[in-house]
Order: C-alpha cells, then sequence, then structure tokens
C-alpha cells in the first residue's frame, strides 16, 4: 500500500490518548512520543515571533524576535540541575545548583553570592594553567559608570571586603592577603606566606616592608611595624605633632622608653627610660657650635670598653675609663673639687699641663700656687720636668734617678757624663734655666740630696746626704757658685753640686745643672742600684746682672 501524508486543515487534535511518530523506513532508535497534555503552548495562537523547537539533542528558542529568553520554571521548591554540567551559554536566574559553571567574559551574577555551605570554607580559584605556562590572573572590581553622559558625573562603586562578623566579645575575623615568594629550585609549588593583616582591631600588621614609594601616611592613629626604613638617601622623615605631650612614641611591650613631645610641661622634650646606644661604627652628636645644650646627666657604671669619651674634631679631651677621667687640655673650675658632700680634696691628680685657679699671673696681688710641667726645668734626659710654683717666682721639684748595674763596675773620677758603667764619672739629676725675659728663669736653687748604692738583696751599703745651695752671679750667668751647707755618710765616695751648662736650654741660655760626681774610685757590685734622689727648690730672678 502506497504512503500518503495525512493533513488537517485546522491542526490535529488529540483526545486522552498519545501521538506517536514511528521513525523513518529503515532508521533505527526508538519512536518519538508526545504524551498527551505534556507539551502545552498555553494558549497561545501563533508560534512565529517566539518558539520552542526540540531537534536531536538541542533545546532551542525560534521566532522571528531578535532576543527570545528560554525559561526554565522548576515547581515549588524544585532546581534545575545538570548532571554534567552546563558551559558556554551565560545563564540567569534566581536560583540554581551546579557542578561546574563556566562563564564568558560578559557574564553577570546578580545579587548575593554564596559559596560553600555550613561548615565547609569556601574558595574562589582562577583555573591552573598547563604545565610550563604562565598562570591566568583573577580580577575583582567594582561596578563603574559608563562612558559619556555628563562631565563629572557619576562615581565609582566601592571594593568591599570584610571578615565574618563574631557576636559579642568574640572576635571578628581577620582580612588576611597572602602571596608565595619565591623559594629553592624544584617543580613544586611554592609556599604561602601572609603579607598583610588586617584584625577585627583594626590593627594592620605587614609581615614584610611596606613602601609607600614618595606618598605620606596621614591621620593615622597608631602604625605597629618591626622597623622604618627610608627608600632612598635623604628620604626618611618622622614628623611629630605640634603641641602634644607625646608626638612620637617609641614602646617596647607595654613599657614606653623613648617618647618625644612639643608640648611639654617640664621641659623635657625627649624622655629616655631605657639604654640609649648608637650605631657600633658611629658616634652620637650631641648639638652643634649654634644650638647646644645646656645640661647633661649621665648616671651608671662603665665596666669594661673604653667609657665615656668627649671630643673636639678628632682629638679626644675628657675620657672617662677605668678607675681615672683623662683631660686633654684646660680644665677650668669655678668651683670647689671634692671627693664627696662631707670629705673635701681629692686623693690624685695626674695633669698634662697645669692645675690653676685662673689666676692672672702678670697682675699684681695674691699668691697662688699652681702644679704644672715646665719647660724652664729638665731632667736628666732633657724633658720638661714636674713642678710646684707660687705666683711664677719661687718653685719645688723633686727628682729620683734610679740606675741598675748590670755589670761589676768601678766609678772612677772623670770627666765624662753618664748614669752606668765605670766611665760615668758625673751624673746630671736636672738643670734650671737661668735665662732670659719671664719669671721662669731660676738662678738660685737649694737641694737635699740623697745618693744610695743597694745590693741586688736590697741591702744599702753606701750613702750620701747633702744639703747644697747654688747661684748664678754674673751679667751672663756664666758663673755658678755651688754651696755645701750639710752633709753626712760616705762622702769620700762623691757628693753633689751645681755646675754651669753653657747654652743649656737655647743659644746664651745657660743652665744651673745639679749633678753627682764621683771623687773617689769605688767598687760597684754586679745587679747594684745606685739610687740618686733631690728635693729642689728655688726662686725666680729674672734679669740681667748679679
Amino acid at each position: 500500500m502506497a504512503k500518503v501524508d495525512f493533513r488537517t486543515q485546522d491542526g490535529l487534535i488529540v483526545g486522552d490518548g498519545n501521538l506517536l511518530v514511528l521513525n523513518a523506513s529503515g532508521t533505527g532508535g526508538s519512536e518519538a512520543i508526545v504524551f498527551a497534555k505534556e507539551f502545552s503552548t498555553h494558549g497561545s495562537t501563533s508560534l512565529t515571533s517566539e518558539g520552542l523547537e526540540l531537534r536531536g539533542k538541542d533545546i532551542a528558542a525560534t521566532g522571528s524576535n531578535t532576543d527570545i529568553d528560554l525559561t526554565l520554571t522548576p515547581k515549588g521548591t524544585g532546581t534545575v540541575q545538570a548532571t554534567n554540567g552546563i558551559s558556554a551559554t551565560p545563564i540567569s536566574g534566581s536560583s540554581g545548583s551546579f557542578t561546574t559553571l563556566a562563564a564568558s567574559s560578559t557574564s553577570t551574577l546578580q545579587g548575593a553570592i554564596t559559596v560553600s555551605t555550613a561548615g565547609t570554607d569556601g574558595t574562589i580559584t582562577s583555573a591552573n594553567s598547563s604545565a610550563n605556562t604562565n598562570a591566568d590572573d583573577l580580577t575583582i572590581t567594582a561596578g563603574s559608570p559608563p562612558t559619556g553622559g555628563t562631565d563629572n558625573a557619576g562615581t565609582g562603586g566601592d571594593l568591599v571586603l570584610q571578615g565574618g562578623q563574631g557576636k559579642g566579645t568574640a572576635d571578628g575575623g581577620s582580612i588576611v592577603f597572602k602571596v608565595a615568594p619565591v623559594g629553592s629550585s624544584g617543580n613544586t609549588l611554592n609556599a604561602y606566606a601572609t603579607a598583610l593583616t588586617i584584625q577585627d582591631d583594626k590593627k594592620v600588621y605587614f609581615e614584610g616592608a611596606a613602601n609607600l614609594q614618595n606618598s605620606n601616611v596621614t591621620n593615622v592613629n597608631s602604625i605597629y611595624v618591626k622597623f622604618i626604613e627610608p627608600v632612598s638617601t635623604n628620604a626618611m622623615q618622622i614628623k611629630m605633632i605640634d603641641n602634644a605631650s607625646t608626638a612620637l612614641s617609641i614602646v617596647q611591650g607595654s613599657d614606653e622608653f623613648l617618647a618625644f613631645n612639643t608640648n611639654p610641661t617640664d621641659g623635657e622634650r625627649v624622655q629616655i627610660s631605657k639604654n640609649f646606644y648608637p650605631d657600633a661604627n658611629n658616634s652620637i652628636d650631641l648639638g652643634s657650635d649654634t644650638l647646644e645644650f645646656k645640661d647633661v646627666w649621665v648616671d651608671g657604671l662603665v665596666t669594661s670598653g673604653d667609657g665615656v669619651k668627649l671630643g673636639y674634631g678628632t682629638s679626644t679631651k675628657l675620657s672617662v675609663g677605668t678607675a681615672k677621667i683623662d683631660i686633654t687640655g684646660n680644665l677650668d673650675i669655678s668651683g670647689s673639687l671634692l671627693t664627696d658632700a662631707t670629705t673635701p680634696g681629692v686623693t690624685n691628680i695626674l695633669a698634662g699641663g697645669y692645675i690653676t685657679s685662673g689666676y692672672d699671673w702678670d697682675s699684681a696681688g695674691g699668691t697662688i700656687a699652681r702644679m704644672r710641667r715646665s719647660d724652664a726645668i729638665h731632667n736628666n734626659t732633657d724633658a720638661d720636668h714636674p713642678m710646684l710654683d707660687v705666683d711664677s717666682s719661687n718653685f719645688y721639684t723633686s727628682e729620683i734617678l734610679s740606675v741598675t748595674e748590670g755589670s761589676a763596675c768601678t766609678k772612677t773620677p772623670n770627666s765624662t757624663f753618664g748614669t752606668d758603667g765605670s766611665s760615668a764619672g758625673n751624673v746630671k739629676i736636672l738643670s734650671l734655666n737661668t735665662a732670659g725675659n719671664d719669671l721662669e728663669v731660676y738662678q738660685v736653687a737649694e737641694a737635699l740630696a740623697c745618693m744610695t748604692v743597694r745590693t741586688s738583696s736590697n741591702t744599702i751599703v753606701k750613702r750620701v746626704v747633702q744639703k747644697v745651695i747654688g747661684y748664678a752671679f754674673d751679667a751672663n750667668h756664666s758663673d755658678v757658685e755651688s754651696t755645701v751647707v750639710y752633709e753626712s755618710g760616705d762622702v769620700s765616695h762623691g757628693h753633689f753640686e751645681w755646675v754651669k751648662h753653657t747654652d743649656g736650654f737655647a743659644s746664651t741660655e745657660h743652665s744651673l745643672v745639679l749633678i753627682w760626681k764621683w771623687t773617689k774610685p769605688t767598687d760597684i757590685a754586679a745587679n747594684s742600684i745606685v739610687q740618686y734622689s733631690a728635693n729642689v727648690h728655688g726662686l725666680s730672678l729674672n734679669g740681667a746682672g748679679g
């Protein structure tokens, strides 16, 4: 029987049965079945503008309209589910559940988006790249108005990142920013590390350096950092708030140890309550020539190192070290120098210059004594010698010369000067300048002197004690008279004597020299110590004549 088409004028109406469409002849598969009341256009009489087309595995909207929505409406609380995912096509709707959701670059998710379920941490992650290729960026951007329209109208939307809320006294969640720093060589992913944490108490913690380039940090109540470092030379600036009792504070734990203020009530602008250390390779400069400190109070105990040093230029002027204070230059004291409040005086004073009250030596009045090292008195080696003088006129000094004879010798009277050995018939003790136009010339002197020979067993075997006066008495101080006024001991072996040394200090400036003369051959045992000791005082008699 030949196949013919079956056509109706106004459509095909099926009652309670189903419509079975057989497969074309020779094709396989199941027949298409349209079940009764399962397919409906809800009263639509025309499908030319919008309609639905089912073709193979595709469900597509069709019609003459340009844009046609495809709406899937579950019943009640039912959902639209896709077992193997939905991809490629943009999706909009009130709710949905997806195993995999892939959106195009223009997709829009409206309203609030909730990630994960209760008890499970939520994560938004960009897709991983293929092996050996750079991964893609992930950008979150707040909304912006479209271009065009009225100038200067339309603000951008805020990007708000919020930590979770706590209840009552329970902490709220922090906002944590993590990065993956460069690790060691390998093919595994580098570990994440926290770079910035914003806590629920509004404190911001930087785990690394905060580089603000040339920007300013203003109107901040508190900043908690490990250190502050300038980004370039001379770029560091810390400004204090005007009229603030604590404009800048450095705190360790709960203990404030350095505070700067610009409105002090007690005049203290910098307060330090802990140790203040300079850099190991630098010094601390306090003030300048135009901005000087009025008072500096230093308390504490120096137990090692060089102690406390004060310098001028490249030279140290005051050094406080182990059990001593070294002063280079003059020390001017207007008040008293005391050991403490109840005990007057100082045990020892060691000065490279002189000790004086600041008296004008060239003016009239007063007899003030001073201890100093004088260039008008020389010791045995012709070095400047310390003395005590009164008003630069009368002086007092002392000298001890100890000589160890390394081998046995016989002291022989002769004209040779020295200190040890047989040939040293004369020993110079000290010399005085006798010529010049100032008060530091000494033409009259008295010496109480003693010579002893002491064996290696510390036994004195010879001793001479003498008091001898010497003076220069002509216009050129070319003649010297020496007079012994007292003597005792082994005087046959030798004696002390004042003699002249021509040009002893400078040209035409002769010296009055105290010497010891051996006058009898005297045997000295090996390792014996010959000691010459003298207390000398004299008068300053500047001027010519006698």
